[in-house]
């Protein structure tokens, strides 16, 4: 995506949180070979989906994972840990 290719990608882990079908890419069946060879099929024989999804994804990958997105994001999930932690201290101080 961050190369401006058009994306095929099993519809598992993570790829559904970041590529939305049509869009920014293609999602597939992980153990379907026919549906992977009807996507990989259409990525290759319309140049225009082709170029279209490959725009967008990288459109994507360049507003939403900079350095400072990502260091935001992980900055925000390091918070809400150490409150989470704070609470139940708190808790157990209560219990005692």
């Amino acid at each position: 995506m961050a190369l401006g290719l058009p994306v095929v990608a099993s519809d598992a882990g993570g790829n559904p949180d970041l590529i939305t079908p049509g869009d920014t890419g293609v999602l597939v069946a992980p153990l379907d070979p026919v549906a992977w060879a009807q996507a990989l099929a259409q990525v290759l024989g319309d140049r225009e989906f082709a170029g279209r999804i490959a725009r967008r994804g990288r459109e994507l990958v360049r507003r939403e994972f900079t350095l400072e997105r990502t260091a935001e994001r992980t900055e925000v999930v390091y918070r809400e840990a150490l409150e989470r932690r704070r609470s139940l201290d708190g808790d157990r101080a209560h219990a005692r």
